[in-house]
């Protein structure tokens, strides 16, 4: 057989057994539909008006509902992690840099302590870099 005659041969669905007409009560969850409305709801920008997010949350299953709810509450936390991160490193950076000024106005003349102005700028970008692994380890 030629391969558009097996391919053919495949791609035909076997007959299905008729089922009951689904009601609104029964009907498949649309997850996609789900997580964009998750997605409309925290992006203020979307142009989505509030009123219409909570319309269309009203109307959704219990199963959607609770998926909604995970994706919000997972979306959330990541961003509490991501501002403890952006803190931390705000942290790291002013008074190290106070530290790294200290340590330079106590240097013996002659000597070189420059790479102390380096490590306020590495120790914030690491805390960034760490609290965005963690905030993405999230699930």
């Amino acid at each position: 057989m030629s391969k558009k005659k097996q391919s053919a041969k495949k791609s035909k669905k076997q007959p299905t057994t008729p089922t009951t007409p689904q009601t609104e009560t029964q009907r498949e969850p649309d997850f996609e539909l789900v997580g964009n409305l998750a997605k409309d709801a925290l992006n203020p920008k979307s142009g989505v008006a509030r009123e219409d997010i909570e319309q269309q949350v009203g109307k959704l299953s219990a199963d959607e509902a609770a998926v909604f709810l995970r994706i919000l509450e997972v979306t959330l936390k990541r961003r509490r992690i991501q501002l403890l991160g952006y803190l931390c490193a705000l942290f790291a950076v002013v008074f190290g840099m106070i530290f790294a000024l200290y340590m330079w106005s106590k240097r013996e003349p002659g000597t070189f302590i420059g790479w102390v102005f380096i490590l306020p700028p590495a120790t914030g970008a690491l805390a960034i870099w760490l609290f965005g692994k963690w905030s993405n380890s999230v699930r």
